[in-house]
């Protein structure tokens, strides 16, 4: 098919890129619903724009943006249409195209211009007439497919498939529940015990979210927080845990002279939040805890994903006088040897290495062994998640593990059955 007659107005006319991009968006479609050709939507988002802005400064990330669009603008053509959308997101409408292999190509020319400026972008992709007959559809998939690989793996492309909208749909509708529950008060907090291994004396208590859902029942996290971490109700809800958490110190400080730990996990996205540290700040203050007694905890994937910003988050919380955690190490990426550069207090090793303790022939206890060593020279304390056999505490014991935390010593319960370990 020949390229269509459509001219792209000048970016300085009445419409804006955006108006612009939906007009015309709605035009190549008119067009090629009349023929048996496709066309390829692209959106395309450059990556960790927002730390650049907090680490680099906004000039910094303008430019960066002013970059891409530069890139971009040079390789128009009468197939090959370019929109600026919003911010740092830009739409480019294909002509002629739709093959896998026409994608691939593509998409590798334009990472390959990219990364020679050291630029960082994610494409979301959909076809026409296969992803969607309407300007709205097409717009929507290809937004799904550019939401998917921004969650799972940015700096990549996707196209657009099917299930991601039902995923999608199935995620709102959780949020949309989430929301309604922290409105009903549906959500609650128990805390499983901790304790030093070699006397049994207890060092506190983990606090772990539970949702008392009116059609489910009791539901744990892992059932609902990975679709609150995909959008900001991860910060509403993790607000509320903090919130609840030191009140719940406070109260076991006052009433019992608690002397222990209480930690509380926090995740990756709550904790880059632009106002994580203020939020985290006024509550310690109106909490009146001691914060030596607070640990948070990040998961050694959220500390490892963004090093460098992770760290000066933490650096500025244990300003504060809490301590920090790293919770199911071993799973991640990160060494033993980064272990001695991170601003963390704690290590807990993940049940995953708990469950196969005394395989035969299992390198798993080789690096429990390493773990516990290494944390021993280093002055860390490590505690072991999970554990549920005599035979994994004997072990633990024996290799100095300091800690442990599961059911064979202490389920998780409401606060008010932790008295009787106090």
């Amino acid at each position: 098919m020949q390229s269509s007659t459509i001219q792209c107005r000048n970016a300085n006319e009445i419409l804006s890129q955006s108006e612009l991009f939906d007009e015309e968006l709605t035009r190549f479609i008119d067009i090629y619903r009349k023929t048996d050709s496709h066309f390829i939507l692209m959106l395309i988002d450059i990556d960790n724009i927002h730390y650049i802005n907090d680490l680099s400064g906004r000039k910094t990330g303008s430019r960066i943006v002013n970059t891409a669009e530069s890139l971009l603008s040079g390789r128009k053509s009468d197939v090959f249409h370019v929109y600026r959308l919003e911010g740092k997101l830009f739409a480019v409408i294909v002509e002629n195209g739709g093959a896998g292999a026409s994608i691939t190509g593509l998409c590798e020319d334009l990472f390959t211009e990219f990364s020679r400026r050291r630029i960082s972008i994610s494409i979301g992709i959909a076809v026409y007439p296969e992803h969607g007959e309407s300007a709205f559809a097409l717009y929507r998939d290809a937004d799904l497919a550019l939401r998917h690989i921004k969650t799972k793996f940015k700096g990549n492309y996707c196209v657009y498939k099917p299930e991601m909208y039902t995923d999608f749909f199935n995620e709102i509708h959780i949020q949309k529940r989430m929301s309604d529950g922290l409105t009903n008060k549906e959500f609650l907090l128990y805390y499983q015990p901790q304790f030093y291994i070699k006397d049994h004396r207890l060092r506190g208590f983990e606090a772990l979210l539970r949702w008392n859902n009116k059609v489910t029942g009791l539901l744990n996290p892992g059932s609902f927080i990975p679709a609150a971490e995909k959008s900001d109700f991860i910060n509403r809800i993790g607000g509320w845990v903090l919130e609840n958490v030191m009140n719940d110190l406070r109260d076991l400080e006052e009433k019992y002279h608690f002397k222990g730990i209480v930690s509380v996990n926090v995740s990756r996205r709550q904790l880059l939040a632009p106002l994580f540290l203020t939020q985290f700040k006024y509550l310690l203050e109106k909490a009146v805890i001691n914060p030596a007694e607070l640990e948070i905890e990040i998961t050694e994937s959220s500390f490892m994903s963004d090093p460098a910003r992770t760290a000066l988050t933490v650096k500025e919380l244990k300003k504060n006088g809490v301590r920090i955690s790293i919770d199911d190490f071993g799973t991640g990426y990160s060494s033993l040897c980064n272990l001695s550069t991170m601003p963390v207090d704690t290590v807990k090793i993940d049940k995953s290495f708990i469950d196969a303790i005394q395989n035969k022939n299992n390198i798993n206890d080789e690096i429990i062994k390493a773990l516990t060593s290494f944390s021993g020279k280093t002055g860390l304390e490590t505690i072991a998640e999970g554990v549920e056999s005599e035979q994994q505490v004997d072990f633990l014991k024996n290799v100095s593990c300091n800690c442990i935390q599961g059911f064979i010593w202490g389920k998780p319960v409401p606060l008010a059955d932790c008295i009787k370990y106090l």
